[in-house]
């Protein structure tokens, strides 16, 4: 009898020979009232599984690897059967690998799968990531650009997503941070109410605060109250202040920050300063202060 460990090590590496053989020859014996029983690896007892979560394993381990012949394979002859969705971490594989051919055999066997994002959680929460999102965290603005051909919608479930919040947060340099935030901007991803200037204050990033200002961000970017976003109400520029950014700061005092916006602890941008230790932006922030008092 073959180990699970067998069958999803045959997956990964595309034999798709050994695959078919042990679906023609050994399955009718294993498989009994929709579970089917193999042997485990490390004690060599049997594991009875359904059959459906057997094959969705399967499914998502030869997406994983980019063996879209073996997805094929599993989709047709066994899993089609069963009335159900391609599973999301095959769609979502898709996606991080920016492969357009497992792509194009997703959409073959169901259309609408561009629209498809990551199931809400035990309780009904929402996860978050949409298929926009996993191929921008790993770079493939092709597969976007498929996406969108499809009619995806880059702003799926926003401001709770936000794919330019989503790429300021992101561990990359500010170069390719602002290419990708461009290129999310030319495909109409909106920038007011996203948080992502308020974020990029808070990750340093000078460039990309200028750029989503001049397209359209409040330049004190609290967001709305019915969002829980910002619930701690910080403006950018008390979290500028905070950082001790003084670049970023001295950008939102010229441009109309407000001074005296007080978050949700009462704090402002000069006693954020003062507070973090950064007793020259306080300076800074006080002295445009009394240029507005005159």
């Amino acid at each position: 009898m073959v180990e699970l460990v067998t069958l999803t090590t045959w997956c990964s590496q595309g034999n798709l020979q050994d695959i078919e053989e042990f679906f023609t020859k050994e399955l009718p014996e294993v498989l009994k009232d929709g579970q089917i029983q193999l042997h485990t690896a490390d004690s060599g007892t049997r594991q009875t599984i359904s059959f459906n979560h057997f094959l969705t394993r399967l499914l998502n381990t030869a997406s994983e690897a980019g063996r879209v012949e073996v997805f094929e394979y599993l989709w047709d002859g066994f899993m089609k059967q069963q009335n159900v969705q391609v599973p999301w971490e095959t769609v979502k594989s898709a996606a991080r690998q920016g492969s357009l051919r497992l792509a194009e055999a997703i959409r073959q066997r169901e259309p609408g799968f561009s629209a498809r994002e990551e199931p809400k959680g035990p309780r009904g929460s929402r996860l978050g990531n949409t298929q926009v999102k996993v191929a921008l965290l790993h770079g493939n603005l092709h597969y976007i650009d498929y996406l969108l051909g499809l009619g995806a919608d880059i702003n799926e479930n926003f401001p709770e997503q936000s794919p330019i919040r989503a790429t300021v947060r992101a561990d990359i340099d500010d170069d390719i941070a602002m290419q990708r935030i461009c290129f999310l901007v030319e495909r109409g991803a909106l920038v007011k109410g996203s948080g992502a200037l308020r974020e990029s204050a808070r990750t340093g990033r000078f460039d990309a605060v200028q750029f989503l200002h001049k397209h359209g961000a409040d330049i004190d970017d609290i967001g709305d109250e019915s969002t829980n976003l910002n619930s701690s109400r910080q403006s950018a520029l008390i979290i500028a202040a905070t950082g001790g950014n003084e670049q970023i700061t001295r950008y939102l005092l010229q441009h109309g920050a407000s001074i005296n916006y007080q978050d949700q602890s009462g704090q402002t941008a000069q006693l954020a300063a003062e507070r973090n230790g950064h007793l020259k932006l306080a300076e800074i922030i006080a002295s445009n202060d009394s240029k507005e008092s005159t």
